[in-house]
C-alpha cells in the first residue's frame, strides 16, 4: 500500500521561517514568512511533458548555478492541461519561494522532486522566472 504524499502546504508549514495563525474562527490557517512578515500564497504552474527534463534540471541546480541559469533563459510556456505540475509557494514580497515538481500518473499528480526552498534575491529571480 502506497502512502499519500504530504501537500506542499504541510511541508512548507514545517519550515523554521514560517509561522501559522488561525483566522476566521479557526477555520483558515494563514502562513507567513517570518523574516519579512509577508503572507504566503500557493500557485500551480502546468507544463507539457517536453519540459520535464528542463524543469528537473533547473530544480536540481545549486543556488549559484540556478541564479546563472535563469538569467539567460526565457520563461517556459505553460500548458493548462499539462502532464507536469510545478507546485509553488511564494511570499507576497517574493522573498520566499518553495516549489516541487509533480507528474500526472493515472488519476493524480505525484511529486517527483523534493521541495526546494529559496530565499532573498534568488527567490525573487525564480518568482519572476516562473511568473509567480
Amino acid at each position: 500500500m502506497s502512502t499519500i504524499p504530504q501537500t506542499l502546504k504541510e511541508i512548507v508549514s514545517t519550515n523554521n521561517n514560517i509561522t501559522s495563525s488561525a483566522t476566521f474562527f479557526g477555520l483558515i490557517t494563514r502562513l507567513m514568512y517570518q523574516p519579512t512578515e509577508s503572507r504566503l500564497r500557493f500557485v500551480d504552474r502546468y507544463y507539457g511533458p517536453n519540459l520535464c527534463e528542463p524543469l528537473l534540471h533547473i530544480l536540481s541546480l545549486s543556488d549559484q548555478s540556478l541564479e546563472k541559469q535563469i538569467v539567460h533563459k526565457s520563461h517556459y510556456e505553460q500548458n493548462c492541461n499539462g502532464k507536469m505540475l510545478l507546485e509553488c509557494c511564494v511570499s507576497d514580497d517574493k522573498e520566499f519561494v518553495a516549489m516541487r515538481l509533480c507528474e500526472f500518473d493515472k488519476i493524480d499528480y505525484l511529486p517527483i522532486t523534493e521541495v526546494r526552498f529559496l530565499q532573498g534575491s534568488l527567490a525573487k529571480q525564480v518568482a519572476h522566472f516562473f511568473d509567480l
